[in-house]
């Protein structure tokens, strides 16, 4: 909803605030509100052993973004991020926190289950630490030392 919506909403309501104000709110001080979507949406998590989520595209200051919605009948949590990848959606997931990245017994079964060729298994096992957990900074950093870099024809495709 935009500033000027939110305004024009509040002032039919009776309520007298001005334009630069709802911006303060809107754009200062928002830590208290991430914290608080985050507790939303692992309260909705914990609501019901099932959940819809939903993107669709929007502009955020002039680029295309994705809005994330998800959803059960009793909550509804919004997260807009850059992209509609693997990782944006675990993201939404996880209430707008980063996530983590392990490779331990479960994370070792299920690579070759989702193709991954048993050279490159044995090769992240050797290369990556056990049982610790690693941003993705940090398993960027290690993939980039260790491992050879896709060539640019088969990154773009």
């Amino acid at each position: 909803m935009s500033e000027p919506k939110i305004l024009e909403l509040l002032e039919t309501v009776g309520m007298h605030i001005s334009a630069a104000q709802i911006s303060a709110f809107l754009i200062k001080d928002q830590e208290p509100f991430h914290r608080e979507s985050a507790a939303v949406v692992r309260a909705g998590l914990a609501s019901s052993p099932w959940h819809h989520l939903d993107s669709t595209g929007t502009r955020v200051n002039g680029k295309n973004e994705h809005c994330h919605v998800l959803c059960n009948p009793f909550y509804t949590a919004y997260c807009t991020l850059p992209s509609k990848d693997r990782l944006s959606l675990l993201r939404v997931l996880m209430g707008g926190t980063e996530p983590a990245f392990r490779v331990n017994e479960l994370a070792l079964t299920l690579l070759p289950q989702l193709g991954v060729a048993h050279k490159w298994c044995k090769k992240l096992t050797q290369l990556l630490p056990h049982d610790q957990d690693c941003n993705e900074a940090q398993l960027d950093a290690l993939l980039d030392e260790h491992l050879p870099k896709l060539g640019e024809q088969l990154a773009s495709s």
